[in-house]
């Protein structure tokens, strides 16, 4: 039987000898502990995340005691039965997508760098120039918290509530109705953010759903919030992470960053490496509706089926000498934003923003040693808590 444990700090530091180790005896593995299979290899992984008949995206639909705590923790939780994109399966998916598309397409996230550079500069600004500082708490966590929060048109002044807000309604999802003070907080966390929304400017975002809601052309009430909420919370993680596994990648290979310093490499193709190198949302999971097959491997109906895109990324059947960081690696579609009909919303917003970051901090820190790093305890998110550079 194939062992798995990606709770060892080994793993947390690196994963991908042992996630070699499990794709090459077993790309599909059943791990008894997480009650799960776990999928390393690129052409299984993808076979699940383009058949959404198959294999939902939703936990409720999971078989078994999860299946059971899932259903029930939401009814008991402020906006519980109200979906979320991200856990949410088509059509239902297809139409809240729907509902916000235009606002991340290509050409509307390429209209808001101005805004992301000011933003960037001023919290690169505020770094120490000759001191170690945390990357993570000092920049990488806050950039993409205060853009998205000027995409969806909160006023400054409201921006600290708001945020409390849907942190709260989220911990709530996540962690269900164990913890009565967490309930509570999301219950109290609904009515300012119901106030914020009827409040918000009409040609924002957030503006813009509650008009068309108001007309009888958009989401009930309920979804609606859960939609802000959403939008407010669901990428500011992983792309956290992203930046901070990017410069990690580059302390590492110094010949790489100054490629980029100069100017010899685009960002098209480095930032597409960085994410295919260092996946920061390493899983995400699927749930099996009906009998199935998946590698030779007989799948039940309501199993779990954790996808480890960071493992696909590095699947040397799909990217040749897989474990070298490569600017000039033959573009190639990578699973580190998804794939199928859940590839990342935001997804050209985040390469934007990494774009920025990565720029400005190359520029303002020439030169820089990592002096500690502490990696996130987790098996979906790759990356660090805490990361303390050094300017050189």
């Amino acid at each position: 039987m194939p062992f798995f444990d990606p709770t060892r700090p080994a793993y947390l530091e690196n994963p991908y000898p042992a996630l070699a180790r499990l794709r090459a005896e077993a790309p599909v593995a059943w791990i008894p502990p997480l009650q799960a299979w776990v999928v390393t290899a690129w052409e299984p992984l993808a076979a699940v995340l383009h058949d959404h008949e198959s294999f939902s995206a939703d936990p409720a639909t999971a078989g078994g005691e999860l299946g059971t705590r899932i259903r029930g923790a939401r009814a008991r939780i402020p906006l519980g039965s109200a979906p979320i994109m991200g856990n949410s399966d088509p059509p239902l998916h297809d139409e809240l997508r729907r509902r916000v598309n235009r606002w991340f397409t290509p050409a509307a996230v390429a209209k808001l760098r101005p805004e992301i550079e000011e933003l960037a500069g001023h919290l690169l600004g505020e770094l120490p120039a000759a001191e170690p500082f945390d990357l993570m708490s000092g920049f990488a966590e806050r950039l993409p918290v205060q853009v998205i929060l000027h995409l969806l048109g909160v006023p400054a002044a409201q921006r600290a509530s708001f945020r409390a807000a849907c942190l709260a309604i989220m911990r709530a999802r996540n962690e269900g109705p164990a913890d009565p003070s967490v309930v509570a907080a999301a219950e109290a966390a609904e009515e300012p953010l119901a106030r914020i929304v009827i409040e918000a400017p009409p040609e924002s975002l957030i503006g813009r759903l509650r008009d068309e809601a108001e007309a009888g052309e958009g989401l009930p009430p309920e979804h609606l919030l859960m939609l802000v909420v959403h939008l407010a919370t669901a990428g500011n993680g992983p792309l956290a992470l992203f930046i901070g596994n990017a410069v990690l990648a580059l302390a590492a290979h110094p010949e790489a960053a100054e490629a980029l310093r100069r100017g010899a490499v685009g960002w098209t193709p480095a930032l597409e490496e960085l994410a295919r190198f260092d996946t920061p949302t390493h899983a995400i999971s699927r749930w099996a509706r009906a009998p199935g097959e998946l590698a030779g491997r007989a799948i039940r109906p309501g199993d779990t089926v954790h996808l480890l895109l960071g493992a696909a990324n590095r699947d040397p059947a799909r990217f040749p000498d897989p474990d070298r960081l490569d600017f000039s690696r033959r573009p190639g579609r990578h699973a580190a934003f998804g794939l199928g009909v859940h590839f990342c919303l935001g997804a050209n917003l985040a390469r934007l923003q990494a774009e920025v970051a990565l720029g400005l901090l190359l520029e303002r820190f020439p030169r820089f040693r990592i002096r500690a790093v502490e990696r996130l305890p987790s098996f979906q998110l790759r990356g660090p808590r805490r990361l303390i550079l050094e300017p050189a």
